[in-house]
């Protein structure tokens, strides 16, 4: 699930502010936030930050897309608990008879 895991480096880039915080959270190395961060603005064709050699700034774009993919990563994780709970959870009827 590469896109999902560029989707979600993306959110924390924006929410942390900086490609060295998301790492933090996510637990892998700036370079490979970075690396993901390259990889979705070329599937997606677009610029989702303004990068200079101090500090980084989303674009007006990236703000709407950012919108839209943390709606769907929240959905996601919600979705991915409703079924890990239904894996973990017994159901169903029990018989015993002596």
């Amino acid at each position: 699930m590469k896109n999902l895991d560029d989707i979600e480096a993306f959110v924390r880039v924006v929410e942390c502010g900086d490609f060295t915080g998301a790492a933090r959270v996510m637990n892998v190395t700036d370079g490979a936030v970075s690396k993901q961060i390259k990889r979705l603005e070329q599937s997606l064709c677009i610029t989702l930050f303004e990068r200079s050699t101090r500090k980084i700034r989303v674009t007006v774009a990236g703000l709407e897309i950012y919108e839209h993919f943390k709606t769907g990563l929240e959905s996601f994780n919600q979705a991915k608990l409703i079924a890990e709970h239904g894996l973990n959870s017994l159901s169903g009827s029990i018989s015993i008879s002596s």
